[in-house]
């Protein structure tokens, strides 16, 4: 597996979660410091590697978790709003059917 696997995995659904990736990058990673060595060039890079990724994929959960209490907020605000205009618009019909 590498990352141009992980690419067509994302793009064709089969990743489709923030843990679904970290657990693929994880195994590649494993991977290769397993067969190249902890200490090798490659499993240097791959350890700074996977501490990005993991930072990485803090930031993006964090920002996601964020937009969506955003995106939340704003559809609660709209309803109560949408609630107030309905029951304004109600007490407005009543009031007029009572003077006629």
């Amino acid at each position: 597996m590498d990352l141009s696997l992980i690419r067509r995995m994302i793009t064709t659904g089969m990743i489709v979660s923030y843990a679904d990736l970290h657990e693929r990058i994880g195994l590649i990673c494993h991977n290769c410091v397993k067969f190249n060595g902890r200490e090798s060039d490659y499993g240097l890079v791959t350890r700074e590697f996977e501490s990005f990724v993991d930072d990485t994929i803090v930031t993006a959960v964090t920002t996601a978790s964020e937009v969506a209490a955003a995106a939340a907020a704003a559809a609660a605000a709209a309803m109560a709003q949408q609630e107030i205009e309905n029951t304004t618009a109600n007490a407005s019909s009543l009031s007029t059917s009572n003077h006629s």
